[in-house]
């Protein structure tokens, strides 16, 4: 049984380092876990991939503007994006 005071003592756990070859022994980055995992795989790299092609165009268009509002257009229309396919689908 633990009480309340317990929780105010410093814990006494040393903290491992991590190091590249502890991760890669995980089961996080093995084959296996990559191919049970690869349909969220791909969905992430291609709305990265989407993500990135509307912040590029965006800046494109804009590009004889000052930085900040490059910056400001482009991640306003990746929201909007967001925005946009979120209320569509809690209207449906």
């Amino acid at each position: 049984m633990y009480s309340f005071e317990r929780f105010l003592l410093p814990n006494v756990n040393k903290k491992k380092k991590i190091s590249f070859s502890t991760i890669s022994q995980s089961n996080k980055l093995s084959w296996n876990a990559l191919r049970n995992n690869a349909a969220f795989i791909t969905f992430v790299l291609a709305y990265l991939a989407v993500n990135l092609g509307l912040f590029i165009s965006r800046a494109v268009q804009f590009s004889d503007s000052n930085a900040l509002y490059i910056m400001a257009r482009a991640a306003g229309k990746l929201l909007y994006i967001i925005v946009y396919h979120k209320v569509r689908k809690n209207l449906n």
